[in-house]
């Protein structure tokens, strides 16, 4: 048992470092498009072709690359309505939270994943660069649904100070 906990949080370590690459190598995408897209519009009067069709999916990326560590981490907005003493109870009340956190993101990934389904046979796509827009929404979707994941992870993990 034991060994099986410490592969897991192996793998979740993993999981940390990659998704962290992954939302600042995209964040670092977003910053390199707009610095030429700004340059080549003021200085040569060409922005880039298809710029603000890039600039959408990249920013939605970031977000949603960065869900699963927030979520992972316990950094998502947490308002203490109800503050209890008995630890027992605080420990229910971690679990429950935590569970409809992974309820909603896993319900928000599932509708995702159908609306990628309606535009993937729409055949919609960015209007400049013709890029499908159900593949983007798929990629959201999927990483909802690690934000999912998550939450449950948070919720088999001890309850901390501002986490609730």
């Amino acid at each position: 048992m034991q060994n099986l906990l410490r592969f897991l949080a192996s793998i979740e370590r993993v999981a940390a470092s990659v998704f962290g690459f992954a939302t600042a190598l995209v964040l670092f995408c977003l910053m390199v498009l707009t610095c030429v897209d700004v340059t080549g519009r003021y200085f040569f009067n060409h922005p880039v072709y298809g710029g603000f069709e890039l600039t959408g999916i990249l920013l939605g990326l970031t977000i949603f690359f960065a869900l699963p560590l927030a979520s992972r981490a316990g950094d998502n907005v947490t308002i203490d309505l109800l503050t209890l003493r008995d630890r027992r109870v605080r420990m229910v009340q971690h679990a429950v939270i935590h569970l409809i956190g992974a309820v909603v993101m896993a319900v928000l990934a599932m509708q995702l994943w159908y609306f990628g389904n309606r535009l993937m046979a729409a055949g919609e796509t960015t209007l400049q660069l013709k890029i499908p827009i159900g593949y983007v929404t798929y990629a959201m979707s999927i990483l909802l649904a690690l934000s999912a994941v998550a939450f449950i992870v948070r919720m088999f993990r001890p309850e901390s100070g501002s986490d609730g």
